[in-house]
Protein backbone atom coordinates (compact mmCIF):
# COMPACT_ATOMS: atom_id res chain seq x y z
CA UNK A 1 0.00 0.00 0.00
CA UNK A 2 3.02 2.27 1.19
CA UNK A 3 4.71 1.81 -2.61
CA UNK A 4 1.26 1.99 -4.44
CA UNK A 5 0.51 5.58 -2.31
CA UNK A 6 4.57 6.61 -3.04
CA UNK A 7 4.32 5.92 -7.24
CA UNK A 8 0.76 7.95 -6.62
CA UNK A 9 2.59 10.83 -5.66
CA UNK A 10 5.19 10.24 -8.23
CA UNK A 11 2.95 10.09 -11.14
CA UNK A 12 2.06 13.09 -13.56
CA UNK A 13 -1.73 13.13 -14.60
CA UNK A 14 -2.47 13.17 -18.32
CA UNK A 15 -5.83 13.19 -20.04
CA UNK A 16 -6.47 10.26 -21.78
CA UNK A 17 -7.17 10.43 -25.70
CA UNK A 18 -10.76 9.43 -25.76
CA UNK A 19 -11.42 9.80 -29.73
CA UNK A 20 -8.04 9.38 -31.03
CA UNK A 21 -9.05 9.27 -35.37
CA UNK A 22 -10.03 12.94 -34.10
CA UNK A 23 -7.25 14.08 -31.55
CA UNK A 24 -4.25 12.87 -33.45
CA UNK A 25 -2.60 12.81 -36.59
CA UNK A 26 -3.46 10.23 -38.76
CA UNK A 27 -1.04 8.86 -41.84
CA UNK A 28 -3.04 5.23 -42.89
CA UNK A 29 -5.91 3.89 -42.26
CA UNK A 30 -5.53 -0.08 -41.54
CA UNK A 31 -8.69 -1.20 -41.52
CA UNK A 32 -12.27 -0.13 -41.64
CA UNK A 33 -14.46 -1.12 -38.67
CA UNK A 34 -16.36 -4.51 -39.45
CA UNK A 35 -18.06 -7.17 -37.92
CA UNK A 36 -15.54 -10.29 -37.92
CA UNK A 37 -16.04 -14.16 -37.12
CA UNK A 38 -14.19 -15.03 -34.16
CA UNK A 39 -14.46 -18.85 -32.47
CA UNK A 40 -14.45 -20.62 -29.33
CA UNK A 41 -12.57 -24.12 -28.72
CA UNK A 42 -14.79 -26.97 -28.31
CA UNK A 43 -14.47 -27.81 -24.43
CA UNK A 44 -15.01 -31.29 -23.91
CA UNK A 45 -17.96 -32.46 -22.19
CA UNK A 46 -19.24 -29.02 -21.61
CA UNK A 47 -19.88 -26.92 -24.79
CA UNK A 48 -19.41 -27.75 -29.13
CA UNK A 49 -17.19 -25.10 -31.04
CA UNK A 50 -18.79 -21.64 -30.59
CA UNK A 51 -18.83 -19.02 -33.24
CA UNK A 52 -19.64 -15.06 -32.65
CA UNK A 53 -19.36 -12.03 -34.61
CA UNK A 54 -18.42 -9.46 -33.23
CA UNK A 55 -17.37 -5.59 -34.21
CA UNK A 56 -13.84 -5.03 -34.53
CA UNK A 57 -13.27 -1.40 -34.71
CA UNK A 58 -11.35 0.59 -38.04
CA UNK A 59 -7.64 0.89 -37.14
CA UNK A 60 -5.00 3.76 -37.80
CA UNK A 61 -1.83 4.52 -37.91
CA UNK A 62 -0.79 7.97 -36.59
CA UNK A 63 2.20 10.57 -36.31
CA UNK A 64 3.04 13.03 -33.37
CA UNK A 65 5.86 14.94 -33.08
CA UNK A 66 8.42 14.80 -29.64
CA UNK A 67 6.10 11.90 -28.17
CA UNK A 68 7.15 9.91 -25.02
CA UNK A 69 7.01 5.68 -24.87
CA UNK A 70 8.72 3.14 -22.66
CA UNK A 71 9.52 -0.54 -23.36
CA UNK A 72 6.99 -1.67 -20.23
CA UNK A 73 4.12 0.70 -21.18
CA UNK A 74 1.27 0.51 -23.71
CA UNK A 75 0.82 4.46 -22.87
CA UNK A 76 2.00 7.04 -25.38
CA UNK A 77 2.47 10.53 -24.34
CA UNK A 78 1.90 13.42 -26.55
CA UNK A 79 1.41 16.89 -26.42
CA UNK A 80 -2.63 16.38 -26.92
CA UNK A 81 -2.84 13.97 -23.96
CA UNK A 82 -2.44 10.35 -23.02
CA UNK A 83 -2.82 7.61 -25.97
CA UNK A 84 -3.64 4.14 -24.25
CA UNK A 85 -5.12 1.58 -26.52
CA UNK A 86 -6.25 -0.62 -24.30
CA UNK A 87 -8.66 1.83 -22.76
CA UNK A 88 -12.29 1.83 -23.68
CA UNK A 89 -15.69 3.78 -22.34
CA UNK A 90 -17.09 0.28 -21.53
CA UNK A 91 -16.04 -1.88 -18.66
CA UNK A 92 -12.35 -1.15 -18.60
CA UNK A 93 -12.11 1.19 -15.59
CA UNK A 94 -14.02 -1.26 -13.18
CA UNK A 95 -13.07 -4.83 -14.94
CA UNK A 96 -9.39 -4.92 -16.34
CA UNK A 97 -6.15 -4.72 -14.57
CA UNK A 98 -3.84 -3.88 -16.80
CA UNK A 99 -0.56 -4.87 -15.94
CA UNK A 100 1.31 -1.86 -17.01
CA UNK A 101 4.37 -0.56 -15.22
CA UNK A 102 4.46 2.65 -16.26
CA UNK A 103 0.50 3.57 -14.83
CA UNK A 104 -0.08 4.70 -11.29
CA UNK A 105 -3.79 5.20 -11.51
CA UNK A 106 -6.86 5.69 -14.00
CA UNK A 107 -10.02 6.72 -13.96
CA UNK A 108 -13.00 7.72 -16.90
CA UNK A 109 -10.68 10.59 -17.96
CA UNK A 110 -7.42 10.79 -16.65
CA UNK A 111 -4.08 8.96 -16.11
CA UNK A 112 -1.48 9.28 -13.49
CA UNK A 113 2.13 8.11 -15.73
CA UNK A 114 5.16 7.81 -13.63
CA UNK A 115 8.36 8.81 -15.36
CA UNK A 116 11.13 6.82 -15.77
CA UNK A 117 14.60 9.05 -14.07
CA UNK A 118 16.28 7.68 -17.55
CA UNK A 119 15.22 9.66 -20.75
CA UNK A 120 16.74 9.39 -24.42
CA UNK A 121 16.15 11.15 -27.25
CA UNK A 122 15.93 9.49 -30.62
CA UNK A 123 15.82 11.39 -33.57
CA UNK A 124 13.81 11.31 -37.04
CA UNK A 125 11.21 9.00 -38.11
CA UNK A 126 10.66 6.32 -35.21
CA UNK A 127 8.12 3.45 -35.26
CA UNK A 128 7.10 2.07 -31.93
CA UNK A 129 6.94 -1.74 -31.94
CA UNK A 130 6.74 -1.87 -27.29
CA UNK A 131 4.70 -2.37 -25.01
CA UNK A 132 3.11 -4.92 -22.40
CA UNK A 133 4.60 -8.11 -22.90
CA UNK A 134 6.23 -7.19 -26.51
CA UNK A 135 9.27 -9.39 -25.42
CA UNK A 136 6.69 -12.53 -25.45
CA UNK A 137 6.57 -14.69 -28.16
CA UNK A 138 2.59 -15.38 -28.18
CA UNK A 139 1.75 -11.71 -27.55
CA UNK A 140 4.80 -10.14 -30.15
CA UNK A 141 3.44 -12.61 -32.77
CA UNK A 142 -0.53 -11.23 -32.69
CA UNK A 143 -0.08 -7.88 -31.02
CA UNK A 144 3.18 -6.42 -31.97
CA UNK A 145 4.32 -8.18 -35.12
CA UNK A 146 1.16 -7.34 -37.02
CA UNK A 147 2.18 -3.32 -36.59
CA UNK A 148 5.18 -4.03 -38.40
CA UNK A 149 3.34 -5.46 -41.39
CA UNK A 150 0.76 -2.71 -41.06
CA UNK A 151 3.59 0.02 -41.38
CA UNK A 152 5.48 -2.17 -44.37
CA UNK A 153 1.92 -2.21 -45.79
CA UNK A 154 1.48 1.58 -45.18
CA UNK A 155 4.79 2.39 -46.86
CA UNK A 156 6.61 3.74 -43.63
CA UNK A 157 9.50 1.32 -43.67
CA UNK A 158 10.64 2.39 -47.68
CA UNK A 159 12.82 5.20 -45.77
CA UNK A 160 15.30 5.97 -42.74
CA UNK A 161 13.54 4.72 -39.92
CA UNK A 162 14.04 3.74 -36.23
CA UNK A 163 12.13 0.99 -34.99
CA UNK A 164 11.76 0.57 -31.26
CA UNK A 165 11.82 -3.08 -29.91
CA UNK A 166 12.26 -4.04 -26.40
CA UNK A 167 15.35 -6.02 -25.22
CA UNK A 168 14.64 -9.68 -25.65
CA UNK A 169 16.04 -13.34 -25.53
CA UNK A 170 13.34 -14.80 -28.13
CA UNK A 171 15.26 -15.72 -31.07
CA UNK A 172 12.27 -16.83 -33.28
CA UNK A 173 10.98 -12.71 -32.58
CA UNK A 174 14.23 -11.51 -33.92
CA UNK A 175 14.31 -14.10 -37.37
CA UNK A 176 10.76 -12.77 -38.17
CA UNK A 177 12.19 -9.23 -38.15
CA UNK A 178 14.66 -10.06 -39.57
CA UNK A 179 13.54 -11.75 -42.46
CA UNK A 180 10.77 -8.96 -42.98
CA UNK A 181 13.03 -5.96 -42.88
CA UNK A 182 15.52 -7.43 -45.25
CA UNK A 183 12.92 -5.87 -48.34
CA UNK A 184 13.26 -2.27 -46.12
CA UNK A 185 17.52 -2.12 -45.88
CA UNK A 186 16.36 1.73 -44.62
CA UNK A 187 14.68 0.66 -41.54
CA UNK A 188 16.93 0.31 -38.78
CA UNK A 189 16.23 -1.67 -34.80
CA UNK A 190 16.94 -0.26 -31.74
CA UNK A 191 16.57 -2.41 -28.64
CA UNK A 192 15.21 -0.41 -26.37
CA UNK A 193 15.48 -1.14 -22.25
CA UNK A 194 12.42 -0.46 -20.15
CA UNK A 195 13.55 1.83 -17.51
CA UNK A 196 14.16 4.14 -20.08
CA UNK A 197 11.80 7.38 -21.38
CA UNK A 198 12.34 7.47 -25.44
CA UNK A 199 11.17 11.00 -26.44
CA UNK A 200 10.76 10.82 -30.40
CA UNK A 201 11.15 13.18 -32.72
CA UNK A 202 8.27 12.10 -35.09
CA UNK A 203 6.92 9.09 -33.67
CA UNK A 204 4.32 6.74 -35.59
CA UNK A 205 2.55 4.74 -33.35
CA UNK A 206 -1.04 2.11 -34.29
CA UNK A 207 -3.05 0.07 -32.15
CA UNK A 208 -2.34 -3.62 -30.75
CA UNK A 209 -4.87 -5.55 -32.79
CA UNK A 210 -7.82 -6.68 -30.83
CA UNK A 211 -8.20 -6.08 -26.79
CA UNK A 212 -5.59 -8.10 -24.23
CA UNK A 213 -5.67 -7.15 -20.94
CA UNK A 214 -4.08 -10.13 -19.21
CA UNK A 215 -5.75 -10.21 -16.30
CA UNK A 216 -9.34 -9.30 -14.95
CA UNK A 217 -11.02 -7.94 -11.67
CA UNK A 218 -14.11 -10.51 -12.66
CA UNK A 219 -14.84 -12.59 -15.16
CA UNK A 220 -18.07 -13.77 -16.29
CA UNK A 221 -17.60 -13.95 -19.87
CA UNK A 222 -16.16 -11.54 -22.56
CA UNK A 223 -15.02 -11.06 -26.41
CA UNK A 224 -11.51 -11.34 -27.05
CA UNK A 225 -10.64 -11.12 -30.77
CA UNK A 226 -7.92 -11.16 -33.73
CA UNK A 227 -8.67 -9.11 -36.73
CA UNK A 228 -9.15 -11.34 -39.81
CA UNK A 229 -6.03 -9.40 -41.48
CA UNK A 230 -3.54 -10.54 -38.45
CA UNK A 231 -4.20 -13.99 -39.01
CA UNK A 232 -3.88 -13.51 -42.88
CA UNK A 233 -0.47 -11.62 -42.63
CA UNK A 234 0.97 -13.87 -40.15
CA UNK A 235 0.26 -16.97 -42.66
CA UNK A 236 2.01 -14.70 -45.42
CA UNK A 237 4.66 -13.42 -43.57
CA UNK A 238 5.77 -15.82 -41.05
CA UNK A 239 3.85 -19.50 -41.64
CA UNK A 240 3.73 -19.45 -45.21
CA UNK A 241 7.47 -19.30 -46.18
CA UNK A 242 8.99 -21.44 -43.84
CA UNK A 243 6.41 -24.02 -44.81
CA UNK A 244 7.03 -24.17 -48.20
CA UNK A 245 11.65 -25.21 -46.60
CA UNK A 246 9.82 -27.77 -45.04
CA UNK A 247 7.02 -29.68 -46.37
CA UNK A 248 8.53 -32.18 -48.18
CA UNK A 249 11.09 -33.72 -45.27
CA UNK A 250 10.32 -36.86 -43.45
CA UNK A 251 8.25 -37.04 -40.51
CA UNK A 252 10.30 -36.59 -37.17
CA UNK A 253 7.48 -37.30 -34.79
CA UNK A 254 4.06 -38.50 -34.94
CA UNK A 255 2.80 -37.62 -31.14
CA UNK A 256 3.98 -34.21 -29.40
CA UNK A 257 3.54 -33.01 -25.89
CA UNK A 258 4.30 -29.95 -24.95
CA UNK A 259 5.26 -29.53 -21.08
CA UNK A 260 4.52 -26.93 -18.44
CA UNK A 261 5.96 -26.86 -15.66
CA UNK A 262 7.61 -24.33 -12.46
CA UNK A 263 10.75 -24.76 -14.96
CA UNK A 264 8.84 -23.18 -18.07
CA UNK A 265 6.62 -20.86 -16.68
CA UNK A 266 5.95 -18.20 -13.93
CA UNK A 267 2.81 -17.54 -14.97
CA UNK A 268 0.85 -20.58 -13.09
CA UNK A 269 -2.17 -22.45 -15.03
CA UNK A 270 -0.07 -25.18 -13.55
CA UNK A 271 -1.77 -28.85 -14.19
CA UNK A 272 -1.39 -29.90 -10.49
CA UNK A 273 -1.40 -33.78 -11.15
CA UNK A 274 1.27 -33.36 -14.07
CA UNK A 275 3.43 -35.96 -13.36
CA UNK A 276 0.41 -39.01 -13.66
CA UNK A 277 -0.98 -37.38 -16.71
CA UNK A 278 2.35 -36.93 -18.24
CA UNK A 279 3.44 -40.44 -17.72
CA UNK A 280 -0.05 -41.40 -19.73
CA UNK A 281 1.11 -39.64 -22.94
CA UNK A 282 4.59 -40.89 -22.49
CA UNK A 283 3.14 -44.63 -22.70
CA UNK A 284 0.99 -43.66 -25.47
CA UNK A 285 4.24 -42.56 -27.29
CA UNK A 286 3.85 -38.53 -26.87
CA UNK A 287 7.49 -37.02 -27.28
CA UNK A 288 8.19 -33.78 -25.29
CA UNK A 289 8.88 -30.84 -26.91
CA UNK A 290 10.11 -27.64 -25.95
CA UNK A 291 9.47 -25.22 -28.77
CA UNK A 292 11.78 -22.31 -26.72
CA UNK A 293 14.55 -23.93 -27.54
CA UNK A 294 13.85 -24.43 -31.46
CA UNK A 295 14.21 -22.23 -34.38
CA UNK A 296 11.29 -21.18 -36.49
CA UNK A 297 12.17 -23.80 -39.27
CA UNK A 298 12.55 -26.60 -36.62
CA UNK A 299 9.05 -25.75 -35.38
CA UNK A 300 7.81 -25.88 -38.54
CA UNK A 301 9.48 -29.17 -39.66
CA UNK A 302 8.45 -30.87 -36.25
CA UNK A 303 4.47 -29.59 -36.04
CA UNK A 304 3.75 -29.62 -39.79
CA UNK A 305 4.59 -33.88 -39.69
CA UNK A 306 2.95 -34.13 -36.57
CA UNK A 307 -0.53 -36.01 -36.09
CA UNK A 308 -1.22 -35.59 -32.36
CA UNK A 309 -0.51 -32.44 -30.04
CA UNK A 310 -1.30 -32.34 -26.45
CA UNK A 311 -0.63 -29.44 -24.30
CA UNK A 312 -1.44 -27.22 -21.66
CA UNK A 313 -2.55 -23.65 -22.35
CA UNK A 314 0.54 -21.43 -22.89
CA UNK A 315 2.35 -19.68 -25.23
CA UNK A 316 3.91 -23.21 -26.27
CA UNK A 317 0.25 -23.74 -28.60
CA UNK A 318 1.33 -20.65 -30.80
CA UNK A 319 3.10 -23.24 -32.61
CA UNK A 320 0.35 -25.31 -33.93
CA UNK A 321 -0.04 -22.61 -36.56
CA UNK A 322 2.65 -24.45 -38.21
CA UNK A 323 0.57 -27.71 -38.32
CA UNK A 324 -1.24 -29.53 -41.34
CA UNK A 325 -4.27 -30.88 -39.94
CA UNK A 326 -3.16 -32.52 -37.10
CA UNK A 327 -5.51 -33.05 -33.74
CA UNK A 328 -4.85 -31.59 -30.73
CA UNK A 329 -5.94 -31.65 -26.62
CA UNK A 330 -5.22 -28.64 -24.77
CA UNK A 331 -5.32 -29.15 -20.90
CA UNK A 332 -6.46 -25.72 -19.16
CA UNK A 333 -7.99 -24.50 -15.80
CA UNK A 334 -11.52 -23.49 -16.63
CA UNK A 335 -11.26 -19.64 -16.04
CA UNK A 336 -9.27 -19.70 -19.65
CA UNK A 337 -12.30 -21.93 -21.51
CA UNK A 338 -13.07 -19.09 -24.07
CA UNK A 339 -9.81 -17.72 -24.50
CA UNK A 340 -9.95 -17.10 -28.30
CA UNK A 341 -6.34 -15.77 -29.23
CA UNK A 342 -4.62 -18.80 -30.03
CA UNK A 343 -7.29 -20.79 -31.39
CA UNK A 344 -7.94 -18.18 -33.71
CA UNK A 345 -4.17 -18.46 -34.96
CA UNK A 346 -3.94 -21.85 -35.18
CA UNK A 347 -7.94 -23.35 -36.03
CA UNK A 348 -7.37 -22.84 -40.16
CA UNK A 349 -4.51 -25.48 -39.29
CA UNK A 350 -5.82 -27.98 -36.96
CA UNK A 351 -8.29 -30.77 -38.11
CA UNK A 352 -9.84 -30.89 -34.17
CA UNK A 353 -8.97 -29.38 -31.31
CA UNK A 354 -10.43 -29.41 -27.86
CA UNK A 355 -10.11 -27.82 -24.24
CA UNK A 356 -10.33 -30.41 -21.12
CA UNK A 357 -10.71 -28.58 -18.28
CA UNK A 358 -11.31 -29.82 -13.91
CA UNK A 359 -10.89 -28.06 -11.11
CA UNK A 360 -9.46 -24.85 -10.59
CA UNK A 361 -7.18 -24.47 -7.53
CA UNK A 362 -7.88 -20.69 -7.04
CA UNK A 363 -10.27 -17.88 -7.61
CA UNK A 364 -7.76 -15.92 -9.60
CA UNK A 365 -7.43 -16.15 -13.44
CA UNK A 366 -4.33 -17.82 -13.61
CA UNK A 367 -5.14 -20.61 -11.45
CA UNK A 368 -3.35 -23.85 -10.96
CA UNK A 369 -6.23 -26.75 -11.62
CA UNK A 370 -6.32 -30.64 -11.58
CA UNK A 371 -8.03 -32.41 -14.11
CA UNK A 372 -8.77 -36.48 -13.46
CA UNK A 373 -6.85 -38.77 -14.96
CA UNK A 374 -10.31 -40.62 -16.08
CA UNK A 375 -11.39 -37.46 -17.84
CA UNK A 376 -7.88 -37.49 -19.43
CA UNK A 377 -8.62 -41.07 -20.65
CA UNK A 378 -12.01 -40.23 -22.43
CA UNK A 379 -11.10 -37.22 -24.12
CA UNK A 380 -8.33 -38.71 -25.62
CA UNK A 381 -10.30 -41.84 -27.22
CA UNK A 382 -13.08 -39.22 -28.12
CA UNK A 383 -10.41 -36.72 -29.71
CA UNK A 384 -7.62 -38.72 -31.04
CA UNK A 385 -9.67 -41.94 -31.70
CA UNK A 386 -12.87 -40.25 -32.95
CA UNK A 387 -14.73 -42.74 -30.36
CA UNK A 388 -17.89 -40.83 -28.73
Amino acid sequence: MFRSWIRKRESKSYTIIQHPEKELNVVYKIKDASWDNIYYPECYGHSKEAQLTVHTPAEYIFLENNAIVSGDSDVVLTSKGAYWNKFNQEEFVTWAKPADKNVAWFNRSHIGVVPHKKQEIVNGKVLSLIGLWSYHWAHCLFEFLPKLFSAGKAGLLNQPITLLVVENEDSNIKEIMNNYLSDYPQANILWVKNDVDYICEELYFLPIPGPSYCDYKFRLDYVEFIPRYVIDDIKRYVIDPVIEKVKDNKPKYEKIFLPRTKKFTHTGKLLINYDEIHDYFKSLGYIDLEGSTMTLEEKADVFYHAKEVVGMYGSSLVNLMFCNHAKCINLSNYKFVTETCIYLLNRDYLSKMITVTGQDDGSEYGSNFYIPLDKIKSAYQYCMLDKQ
